[in-house]
């Protein structure tokens, strides 16, 4: 946020200087124009001041004038008054009338009028002068005026208007944009306004007008500039050169209505800040957007998050129930099985029993039917087997427990279990002196399996007349012994 709000007020005063450095641009153009539309008038003001001060001096230049110059002084004035009026500048459209003045006041003229009177400090210094010149009725003219060979002054008097419409008139393209001429005097305004085209005397309060105290000081001070005034409630630009240096005559001042060259500016550069305003605005709006996408994506990795680690922990509990479920199912199963074990036990110890009985009861020659009952009690040995496998898996994920037992308790027990089956030539020797013992559960032995081995010799004497004899020792051992000799006679 920082960084956008950074490169928006970057981008606005670099907007500003851009601007800034483009209206000086715009005005130096602006300058450059009116210059040139100034020097183009003052070049044509040029052409025609030098035509008619050149007519003016070629005519009275010749003898005739001379003569008729000498006539007139000597109050004979029939032949200059004619040669006024029928001289050849008197035939062109700009020329009103031919003066000749003496002292200062009109001596002839060719229109027979001699009420015209010149202002004062009009003219500039030197031989050929050009002084405005007012009539009887107001009207103003431009008086071109020289010095004859007799001491007479003849002036041409030209109709401003014209003048005006010759050398400047069409060069404008806009109602506001105006071309004026100053007189070298600072006493004739030469303007046009409108379609109307005005001759006016400065010293009736022109100087006060917006713009125009500007030319008059640069006509009096001989220098150019520039400047901007109030004109019709807008912004307007002049620029001016002044008489001196250039034509001799007239000042040129030339203005232009800035407010139409500058509001196309305006109006750019208020539509590019309206479009960098927009462009800013989109990017703030699509930084919030951002941040508040980042949010919601945030957000959303939290509950995702969350609901992961809820997942999991469903998973867990899950897997927890499957174990439960399974170790009920494992403990279902070890206690069906340990009770099918108990009774299986119960229907093979009597199995066992009696065929170990059977066995011993059997007559020496039922060698067929003595087979068949040891496979009886091989095969309940083998089910015993597995009933004791079984039993093992019901004890599966169970703590060891130990039980005391006393071995001499035990061989007691098996003797008495066995008791049945000795023969009677058969002697059974105990020596008994065992310490008691800590068994497993699942390492105690069984009475009733420990006599297999005598049942497996039910008879020691069968193929050994002599007979034989058993020993069981305290370390849980027996041991059956055959004698090949026969037994001792105390057997």
């Amino acid at each position: 946020m920082i960084l956008v709000l950074f490169l928006t007020v970057g981008g606005l005063a670099l907007a500003v200087q851009s601007f800034g450095r483009y209206d000086t641009l715009l005005l130096e153009q602006s300058d450059s124009q009116l210059y040139g539309l100034a020097r183009s008038v003052d070049r044509s003001v040029s052409g025609a001041l030098e035509q008619f001060i050149g007519e003016l001096d070629y005519l009275i230049r010749l003898e005739n004038f001379t003569d008729a110059e000498a006539d007139c002084l000597a109050g004979q004035p029939e032949e200059l008054l004619q040669l006024l009026q029928n001289n050849p500048l008197i035939r062109e459209a700009l020329i009103t009338d031919f003066l000749c003045l003496q002292d200062g006041r009109v001596l002839l003229s060719a229109s027979g009028r001699t009420g015209y009177t010149f202002p004062v400090g009009g003219s500039l210094d030197g031989r050929d002068r050009v002084r405005p010149c007012v009539a009887e009725n107001g009207t103003v003219y431009l008086s071109f005026q020289l010095e004859g060979e007799r001491g007479l002054w003849y002036a041409a008097l030209v109709d401003l208007s014209l003048f005006y419409r010759q050398v400047a008139g069409g060069l404008t393209t806009s109602p506001r944009d105006q071309i004026l001429l100053l007189d070298a005097g600072g006493q004739v305004l030469l303007r046009q306004t409108g379609q109307e085209i005005r001759v006016e005397l400065a010293a009736d309060g022109l100087a006060g007008e917006p713009g125009l105290g500007f030319l008059l000081q640069c006509q009096r001070e001989g220098q150019e500039g520039a400047c901007f005034y109030e004109a019709e409630g807008s912004p307007a630009r002049r620029a001016v050169i002044p008489a001196a240096g250039n034509n001799g005559i007239f000042a040129v001042g030339v203005s232009e209505d800035f407010d139409q060259v500058s509001r196309p500016i305006r109006r750019s550069a208020l539509l590019l800040t309206t479009g960098g305003g927009l462009v800013i605005a989109g990017v703030l709006l699509l930084a919030g957007l951002n941040l508040r996408s980042g949010r919601r994506n945030e957000r959303a990795q939290r509950e995702l998050a969350l609901l992961q680690e809820k997942n999991a922990a469903m998973e867990a509990l899950n897997r927890k129930n499957q174990e439960l479920a399974h170790h009920d199912r494992l403990q279902t199963i070890g206690t069906l099985t340990s009770s099918i074990a108990h009774e299986f036990n119960n229907l093979l110890t009597p199995i066992m029993g009696y065929s170990i009985l059977v066995l011993e009861q059997l007559p020496s020659d039922a060698e067929e039917l003595y087979d068949n009952v040891l496979e009886i009690y091989n095969s309940s040995r083998k089910a015993k087997e597995i009933i004791a496998r079984l039993s093992d898996l019901s004890r599966k994920n169970t703590s060891l427990t130990f039980q005391y037992v006393s071995p001499d308790e035990l061989v007691r027990k098996v003797l008495a279990v066995a008791s049945p089956a000795r023969p009677p030539h058969v002697e059974v020797r105990t020596d008994l002196a065992c310490r008691h013992l800590w068994l497993p559960d699942d390492a105690q032995p069984d009475p009733q399996c420990l006599p297999r081995h005598g049942a497996r010799r039910r008879n020691p004497h069968r193929g050994h007349p002599a007979g034989g004899g058993v020993s069981l020792l305290p370390g849980l051992r027996h041991r059956l012994r055959h004698f090949a000799g026969g037994a001792p006679p105390h057997l």
